[in-house]
């Protein structure tokens, strides 16, 4: 069991799929600071780049584009005083 979880470990800290997370990351959080886009809407916009990809790569831009486009919304949303998504309420407690 304990190699399994090593070699998940290796897959997803491959320096390809870590560059394609945090280059996901860096998109999502674009999309969410612009008015109109979300999170949800990064994702469906990044699908077809994902084709070419390795499965692991893929799925870490994927869920990067969402984490940062939730917290894009987030951010963008504290600095106007405008709460964009339901999470960024949080922000004005």
């Amino acid at each position: 069991m304990l190699t399994n979880l090593l070699a998940g470990f290796s897959y997803a800290l491959n320096p390809s799929a870590l560059l394609f997370t945090i280059v996901g990351t860096i998109l999502g959080i674009i999309f969410g600071a612009l008015p109109g886009l979300t999170s949800t809407m990064a994702v469906a916009l990044l699908i077809p780049l994902t084709y070419s990809l390795e499965p692991v790569a893929g799925m870490g831009m994927l869920v990067g584009a969402f984490c940062g486009g939730t917290a894009g919304g987030s951010r963008i949303g504290h600095t106007i005083e405008d709460s964009g998504y339901a999470i960024s309420n949080l922000y004005y407690i």
